[in-house]
């Protein structure tokens, strides 16, 4: 699942080199995780990174504990309102519990997901199938 992952953090982090020019300087802001250095944010088994590259602000998993999350974002100053999408890795809550908290702010934010019709409904959005949007069908 590891593997995974990283292969899909590596894609999106491609195509979005691929796709734009770097006119700001590049930046991952870790949001949620287990590990670091000592600091006032709130720590638990999870993670979630905030990507910024060439214009495009890109989100990676939700964290582990949806108010910890949010306590995280607001404490960082993230606003989560200038999203161009979302990427969740996978389905354990250890990555997907700060959602709800992700879409009261930005409710028409453009979410990948792998594809799971037992729990993300579908699938689509990449070659292979191998990624969904919400709101988009397979075909």
């Amino acid at each position: 699942m590891k593997k995974t992952a990283l292969s899909l953090f590596i894609f999106w982090m491609l195509l979005l080199i691929g796709i734009t020019s770097a006119q700001e300087p590049a930046r991952v802001t870790i949001l949620y995780g287990a590990f670091g250095k000592a600091s006032t944010l709130k720590r638990g088994w999870g993670y979630s990174a905030l990507v910024e590259y060439g214009g495009k602000r890109v989100l990676f998993d939700t964290g582990g504990e949806g108010n910890d999350f949010a306590y995280n974002v607001r404490t960082l100053g993230v606003d989560l309102t200038r999203l161009d999408f979302v990427v969740l890795t996978h389905r354990h809550g250890d990555h997907t519990s700060g959602l709800r908290y992700v879409l009261s702010l930005n409710p028409g934010v453009k979410i990948y997901t792998p594809v799971d019709t037992a729990v993300f409904g579908g699938g689509g959005g990449l070659p292979g199938g191998a990624l969904a949007a919400r709101g988009e069908s397979r075909e």
